[in-house]
């Protein structure tokens, strides 16, 4: 909260990070997460996230598998 005791709203793509790791799409072993915002999406313009971002993960590979 705010010091004006406000909630403070999250950002979109955070939202939907904190989805998808609730989901389970968003394990434990992701080495990179990248977010496609839609061209009008206020972040452009340093305000908050309002779009509904792409999500894209890079997995890592346990080094057991890479034998």
């Amino acid at each position: 909260m705010s010091k004006q005791g406000k909630k403070i709203e999250q950002p979109n793509y955070l939202r939907k990070l904190v989805y998808l790791r609730r989901v389970g799409v968003l394990p434990d072993g992701v080495a990179a997460v990248a977010v496609a915002h839609d061209p009008w999406c206020g972040i452009f313009e340093d305000k908050r996230c309002d779009c509904d971002p792409d999500i894209s993960l890079k997995w890592t590979q346990p080094a057991a598998a890479q034998n």
